[in-house]
């Protein structure tokens, strides 16, 4: 049995390939210059667009309204809200802060204002809004919106939730902040999955090519979902790699049983 070695190294070497992933599978915005030694150093080689997208409040999420006025504390309804007294608001377990949900229709619910849509409007207009509507009621106030449940999900190779601290992230950031790629993640086919309304937007992005910084996807947006698959060569990792000595056994056994048989 003289095939028998050169079968095991043929084996061997096939793993190997198979579970190799070169640089310009693994290196994120790319524009052929991966592993290349004659690259301009310390000058701009190229400047892109970016797309600048603010948010827009929508129905679930969870907004800070911080108000500060001149109006003394005594008639300042905003500063006598106690916990049990909090409408539609609720505790938020981020920072432990008190927050307003925007519900179904838009709203959210203010003392002595009542209901005031809030959904479709970007942080500013919302702040602006919300000033006019308190400036009949307290002295020059100024009004601060931030989003709290500003979180995204992500599933596939890389398994958590992220809250931002900022109302604008980067995919890149966010990724970052779940831990980064391993080794086997694909990003050249990342899905995310947006809800509109009450539809489902499905896009791929791929994290590959430098030209993905100018895409408007190049920001998330509140409740993106973001599904990582795998390399090809993950299988070859898991199963192909792992199982090789035990196919170099079952052969071993084959050829010593032939060998006691011809005997």
């Amino acid at each position: 049995m003289n095939f028998f070695r050169p079968l095991v190294c043929i084996l061997i070497i096939g793993a190997l390939f198979s579970s190799c992933v070169p640089n310009s599978k693994f290196v994120p915005l790319q524009y052929n210059d991966v592993n290349r030694k004659n690259l301009t150093k310390d000058s701009v080689l190229r400047t892109r667009p970016i797309s600048i997208i603010e948010h827009s409040i929508k129905p679930g999420d969870q907004l800070l309204i911080d108000v500060e006025t001149l109006t003394p504390d005594e008639y300042n309804f905003i500063k006598q809200l106690s916990p049990g007294n909090l409408g539609n608001r609720g505790m938020m377990g981020n920072m432990g802060l008190i927050g307003y949900f925007v519900d179904k229709e838009g709203k959210v619910t203010l003392p002595v204002i009542g209901g005031i849509t809030l959904s479709g409007l970007t942080l500013e207009q919302a702040e602006n809004l919300l000033k006019q509507a308190l400036t009949p009621l307290l002295k020059d106030p100024i009004v601060r919106v931030r989003i709290l449940n500003y979180r995204f999900t992500f599933t596939g190779q890389i398994n958590t939730v992220v809250t931002a601290p900022v109302p604008r992230i980067s995919l890149i950031e966010a990724l970052s902040m779940a831990g980064g790629f391993d080794e086997l993640s694909d990003r050249e086919n990342i899905k995310i999955l947006r809800q509109r309304e009450d539809k489902m937007d499905v896009l791929y992005v791929n994290l590959l090519q430098e030209e993905f910084i100018s895409s408007p996807n190049f920001w998330l947006q509140q409740g993106d979902i973001i599904i990582v698959p795998p390399l090809k060569q993950r299988t070859a990792r898991q199963y192909l790699t792992q199982n090789i000595g035990l196919v170099v056994s079952l052969i071993t056994l084959v050829v010593s049983s032939v060998n006691l048989i011809n005997r």
